[in-house]
């Protein structure tokens, strides 16, 4: 009987033994965090941050602030009809980066200045968020995160976090960060899109959290979609090839100015399949040809959002974002509606996604009139 005891009693401390070990696995593989991000922090550079800090405005951003960039020297000379001295304007933006950096960035300041201006969202997938072969893990720490007992078990004490989510390989958002593998299956496609989507959420929201807590200025300027860009891939796998073929067809209809067929064809297969695509880019091309502007910017962003090529953002980021925006009282001056205004009546962009410099001149106007409002306000 003895025996027995002792064999129960080794094998409790050897249990309790490889708990404490697991334990201290888990603490020792992941970082204190509130949500469970995919990636390693983010450094910033020290130099930027000290030309942050003595700015008066800073512009956020990828590419897109980038495309703004020659336009900032034009904003000043317009603002000094009522301003003593030019504005310092650092644009902090950079192509290839997203909000992930952005919110990194912010962070990283001791102070902030007189305005953040965040014109963005254009290379949210240029550089992967997390490594697609780790679905599960991550698909299991976001489901903890959504637990608000968990949640508030975290905000509590931020050092359970290490105990709480699962160890995961969190992947580099430097400048050697790669972009998602071509080379997925539709339900890793979609499935990356579902939490690429929480992520960014969560990132919007601390964003604009932050900024509030420390009374901080925001302008959020949404990127510009050129909804002429084809879809690269359809969100449906059965019966796509036999779909395109009926759309090759359809495109002929709309060369021959048979576009009121076009849209009744392209109608009826909606109705029987909603999750392909190239269906609505070409209903939005038919519409066009209508003169249904309207109808026709709704069927490209659908078609946009049915883009499941992992390639480039879409409305769904520039929607969670700009609710987020919102919420918090913070400046929405809506550059995408201001160029898309124009589908079907006016060339809107230069190449592949950078507007007409019409368009960011208009910008340049609407900016210097809010901030002169902006600065009596302050007064």
């Amino acid at each position: 009987m003895k025996k027995v005891f002792k064999i129960i009693a080794l094998l409790v401390v050897l249990l309790i033994v490889l708990v404490i070990a697991y334990a201290g696995y888990r603490f020792a593989s992941n970082t204190e965090t509130i949500y469970p991000y995919s990636y390693k922090p983010i450094k910033v550079d020290p130099q930027e941050i000290n030309l942050a800090q003595e700015a008066d405005i800073v512009l956020l951003g990828d590419s897109a602030a980038q495309d703004m960039g020659p336009y900032l020297d034009l904003f000043k000379e317009k603002t000094l009809s009522f301003l003593k001295e030019p504005l310092q304007i650092y644009n902090w933006g950079r192509a290839g980066e997203n909000l992930a950096h952005t919110l990194a960035k912010v962070k990283s300041l001791k102070k902030m200045p007189l305005l953040f201006i965040y014109h963005g969202g254009l290379d949210e997938l240029d550089r992967a968020r997390f490594n697609p072969r780790y679905l599960k893990t991550l698909g299991n720490n976001i489901k903890l995160a959504q637990n608000e007992k968990i949640l508030s078990t975290i905000l509590s004490l931020p050092v359970a976090s290490r105990l709480i989510y699962h160890p995961y390989p969190h992947v580099e958002l430097n400048e050697q960060a790669l972009p998602f593998p071509r080379d997925l299956s539709l339900e890793q496609s979609l499935k990356s899109l579902e939490y690429l989507y929480t992520l960014y959420q969560w990132e919007a929201m601390e964003l604009t959290n932050y900024l509030r807590r420390k009374d901080a200025n925001l302008w959020f300027i949404p990127q510009a979609y050129n909804l002429l860009e084809r879809p690269s891939r359809n969100c449906i796998a059965s019966g796509n090839i036999q779909i395109q073929n009926v759309l090759k067809d359809i495109e002929k209809l709309l060369d021959q100015k048979r576009s009121k067929e076009a849209v009744s064809k392209l109608l009826k297969i909606i109705q029987n399949e909603t999750g392909h695509a190239e269906t609505y880019y070409v209903l939005g091309k038919a519409f066009i040809k209508e003169g249904q502007y309207k109808k026709a910017k709704k069927a490209f962003y659908q078609a946009l959002i049915l883009d499941c090529d992992l390639k480039r953002s879409n409305p769904l980021m520039l929607k969670i974002l700009m609710e987020e925006v919102e919420k918090k009282d913070f400046k929405v001056i809506d550059f995408n509606r201001l160029v898309t205004a124009n589908l079907g009546r006016r060339l809107m962009f230069e190449g592949l996604r950078t507007p007409q410099r019409l368009y960011y001149e208009r910008l340049v106007q609407e900016l210097v009139k809010r901030f002169e409002q902006f600065i009596r306000n302050k007064e």
